[in-house]
């Protein structure tokens, strides 16, 4: 048995790096069973969809507080099914949020105190009753605990991660079989795949709740408008006989400017388009950064689902199109260089311009070219918007260039996926990496003036708060910026 658990251990291992190709199988097993329910039960499918998409939106701030209102939002919600059932299931459930309170209020140190407080039970004279309690309840926290793990590990697309620690606890299981609390933790791992893999990017639950603004009525600066979808009809997997979307490229695009594909549609490229891949003859990266992407009649499929447009809209690549976004950040200050404090949390400030084609603030980024780097792109998507680079005298230029290159050499990666922008179609959609540039003393970024320049027509430092609007996902960006700084919000 050790033998045979340590070789799906190494199966896990190998399947870290090809994690898409599993998910899309495990898709093709589950996408029959979720048609099931949404025929027979689609109430309850409804909720399970709503509680899928709340806990997602809590899985952009840092873990403990993920953790935290996940599991107040994963008790209300499921209570709410309870009622569906029995009243007393409603007992069990505050029997569980205590337990889960506890846990993430004093970790795995409970007392015997706190058993007889919750279940009632004298630790003094019934000693084994208090272990088989305890016993019983640390089962019922790890597996919840890691439903909850699993869900946030495997909407952040975090695959290679989530396989590896399942392959590390079937390892740890291996050689250490009779340990009670590692084989309930094998075993709630495999239950938080099946619950990660409802939220993953593969069966789109929880983004035909977020893919809201790829479904906007209009496209951007055209008259275009897109067919209407439903967020029950997003995912792919739902038939939808209705769905005609409409057609629409813009002239722009059409013009074949350098960072444009050829219209594929019309005929096949002189030079075929590799998709899924590094497409060195056009000089740009075809592969996506949440796996691999369906290509249906020559042309790629939208991974997230339906968005009531095809073609590109006024995006130049078929597929993915890459984006770079510096979320670069400070403290608040006062008067007398003090942080300014919010509910006992400092404030922070970002640089945002206004774009000025949407008027939209938004933060400093913009498009990969051809044959560029993302952190090159960084650095100078930031200066040609914020510092104005594009307009100064090339001695000031350089200037600028050489103490970006300083300030802009460690950065914290908090984002790297699909990006929920109303330029998206079923067949071109954005995706970005974004990076953090923090100047915690505050004095790396005084050297600099702000000045709007090329895309932006103000640019200016913004307090970070959850009133702030920004174009397409940014504040979400900006939201785990803040709880990665522990900062208001």
């Amino acid at each position: 048995m050790a033998l045979l658990k340590t070789v799906i251990a190494i199966f896990l291992i190998v399947a870290a790096f090809n994690a898409t190709s599993f998910f899309t199988h495990f898709k093709n097993f589950l996408s029959p069973i979720l048609k099931m329910l949404r025929t027979w039960i689609p109430s309850v499918v409804n909720l399970l969809e709503e509680t899928v998409a709340t806990i997602y939106k809590y899985c952009a701030e840092s873990l403990l507080e993920d953790i935290k209102r996940a599991i107040v939002v994963l008790t209300e919600l499921v209570g709410r099914v309870a009622e569906l059932f029995h009243p007393a299931v409603r007992s069990l459930l505050e029997v569980v949020t205590d337990c889960l309170v506890a846990l993430h209020n004093n970790g795995m140190g409970y007392t015997d105190e706190f058993l007889q407080q919750v279940l009632g039970i004298d630790g003094a004279t019934l000693p084994d009753q208090v272990g088989r309690a305890r016993n019983k309840l640390l089962s019922v926290i790890l597996l919840l605990f890691w439903i909850i793990m699993g869900i946030i590990c495997i909407s952040r697309m975090s695959y290679n991660k989530f396989f590896l620690l399942m392959s590390g606890t079937f390892l740890v299981h291996a050689f250490f079989g009779p340990v009670w609390c590692i084989r309930r933790l094998a075993f709630c791992i495999g239950i938080c795949l099946w619950m990660g893999s409802l939220v993953s990017t593969q069966t789109g639950l929880c983004y035909s709740i977020m893919h809201t603004k790829a479904r906007t009525p209009e496209y951007p600066r055209s008259n275009a408008k897109k067919f209407p979808v439903p967020a029950e009809f997003v995912d792919w997997n739902v038939p939808f006989p209705e769905y005609k979307p409409a057609d629409y490229t813009s002239k722009h695009i059409l013009q074949m400017p350098p960072y444009a594909d050829p219209d594929i549609r019309k005929g096949p490229a002189n030079v075929p388009l590799k998709f899924n891949a590094l497409d060195t003859t056009y000089n740009t990266d075809r592969k996506s950064y949440i796996g691999e992407y369906e290509v249906v009649q020559g042309v790629p499929r939208n991974p997230v689902g339906r968005t009531g447009m095809i073609g590109r809209g006024d995006l130049g690549r078929w597929g993915p199109n890459h984006a770079a976004d510096p979320v670069v950040t400070r403290w608040k200050r006062d008067s007398s260089g003090e942080k300014v404090m919010k509910e006992g949390k400092p404030v922070l400030e970002i640089v945002a311009i206004q774009r000025r084609d949407c008027k939209e603030w938004a933060l400093p980024g913009g498009m990969v070219d051809p044959g560029d780097t993302v952190t090159n792109t960084l650095k100078k998507e930031f200066g040609e918007e914020a510092l104005n680079s594009l307009e100064v005298s090339p001695e000031e230029n350089k200037r600028i260039q050489e103490s970006l290159e300083h300030l802009f050499h460690h950065g914290t990666m908090v984002f790297q996926g699909y990006i929920d922008d109303p330029r998206n179609t079923d067949n071109a959609w954005m995706e970005s990496q974004a990076v953090n540039f923090h100047d915690d003393s505050g004095n790396a970024f005084n050297k600099f003036t702000l000045q709007a320049g090329d895309d932006a027509q103000n640019v200016k430092w913004v307090e970070v708060s959850h009133e702030l609007r920004l174009y397409a996902n940014h504040l979400d960006l900006v939201k785990e910026v803040a709880m990665r700084h522990k900062a208001y919000w």
